[in-house]
């Protein structure tokens, strides 16, 4: 009786570790401001997805500047404090819609963005079948574009 016992929990617990995973591969994680240098350069924890690792990294640094100049980054350090959205007009996606497909569409966002850290973890992946999910640190110069802005009469 005893060894029955034992087979049968030792089964389910063989069972139980046998369950459907899931994966975050469709969680949108928000970024998150890492830290902010002296210089008027961000350091924000940005996460991309795309269909292979490389796409993937680049939706992460578009990710950064959009939430940069539209929605602004929550600070995860007690000592950094969070960044305020560069363009604070009301409906300014639809307003200068024009303008940031360009923007965003010829890579010229590019010019205020990097993602050189390469210390440990700073870049991580998760595959599934069809796409891959970059989580990476991004280094936004909000003080260069910021100056962009005001030069092309999107802020004041």
């Amino acid at each position: 009786m005893k060894i029955k016992f034992i087979a049968l929990v030792a089964s389910l617990l063989a069972f139980a570790g046998c369950g459907v995973t899931t994966s975050l591969t469709y969680y949108d994680a928000a970024p998150q401001l890492i830290r902010s240098e002296f210089d008027g350069t961000y350091v924000i924890r940005a996460c991309g997805i795309d269909k292979d690792a490389a796409s993937a990294m680049i939706e992460a640094q578009k990710v950064a500047v959009y939430e940069v100049i539209f929605n602004g980054v929550v600070s995860t350090s007690s000592t950094t404090s969070s960044l305020k959205p560069l363009v604070m007009e009301v409906n300014a996606k639809e307003k200068y819609q024009d303008y940031f497909n360009l923007f965003f569409g010829k890579g010229e966002y590019r010019k205020y963005c990097a993602t050189g850290d390469r210390r440990s973890g700073s870049s991580t992946y998760q595959r599934s079948n069809q796409e891959v999910k970059c989580f990476t640190n991004v280094t936004v110069n909000v003080a260069a574009l910021k100056e962009k802005l005001k030069q092309d009469n999107i802020i004041k």
